[in-house]
């Protein structure tokens, strides 16, 4: 397809991109229109290494840059947001839990069986730098990084967490991923692409790497999930007279 058709095709899928509804939670829905739809036309389809159905990135791309389905409805997993703590090394450890949702077997997607293969989100460009190491929640396992093309016009690129590897839905209730970052973007409100308190997270199966439903969680606000100062110490009685 000619450059300058793609460039079209660009601007007609930023017309008709998503837009946030309001959830309830952790997270909330992608809808566009105000229907649940795919989001992307098979005009505009190819394939990467990996086996998914990618938009023709650029400058109007949205994320995730592949065929999606957005429909939550359709997925039983979530992601939630779920601690903050700061590891040996003094990198900033962010946790997020998987929670996961019954989903009517009638609706006949194929997210509604989906196990957990990687999680992709946006990031600002400069923020690969930040990423010290990602781990399992609970196993503590480390995870593979790797990133998708950058897209200078948007300052995004994707950030990609292969090999979650979850096939069960009792062990996903009991684990998530953490991303421990540093300097330059050390928070989630700077380490969240576009900045605007909200991390986006899609989920892929294995099964021909299917992009499901997007989590978009809330950042708990700046200093990001930092615990509560410690009770001050109480006041001693005068000593007696």
């Amino acid at each position: 397809m000619a450059p300058p058709l793609l460039a079209l095709l660009g601007l007609l899928l930023l017309a008709a991109g998503p837009a946030l509804a309001a959830g309830t939670g952790q997270y909330v829905t992608v809808s566009f229109d105000g229907q649940e739809e795919s989001d992307v036309s098979p005009e505009s389809e190819s394939w990467d290494g990996e086996g998914r159905q990618l938009q023709a990135v650029g400058p109007t791309s949205t994320f995730p840059d592949c065929v999606c389905d957005r429909r939550l409805s359709r997925s039983p997993y979530r992601l939630a947001y779920d601690s903050w703590t700061v590891d040996s090394s003094g990198n900033n450890l962010f946790c997020f839990k998987f929670e996961v949702v019954p989903v009517d077997p009638a609706l006949n997607s194929y997210c509604a069986n989906m196990d957990l293969y990687k999680i992709e989100m946006p990031i600002p460009i400069m923020c690969r730098y930040s990423i010290a190491y990602i781990r399992m929640l609970k196993s503590g396992t480390l995870k593979l990084v790797n990133f998708a093309t950058q897209i200078p016009e948007q300052d995004r690129l994707n950030l990609k967490i292969i090999g979650i590897d979850i096939r069960n839905r009792a062990v996903a209730k009991t684990e998530g991923i953490c991303i421990a970052l540093t300097f330059p973007c050390a928070t989630l409100d700077t380490f969240c692409w576009p900045g605007d308190s909200l991390c986006r997270f899609a989920l892929f199966n294995s099964n021909k790497k299917n992009c499901c439903p997007i989590s978009i969680v809330p950042t708990p606000g700046y200093p990001i999930g930092r615990p509560s100062p410690p009770n001050p110490p109480p006041q001693l009685p005068p000593p007696p007279p």
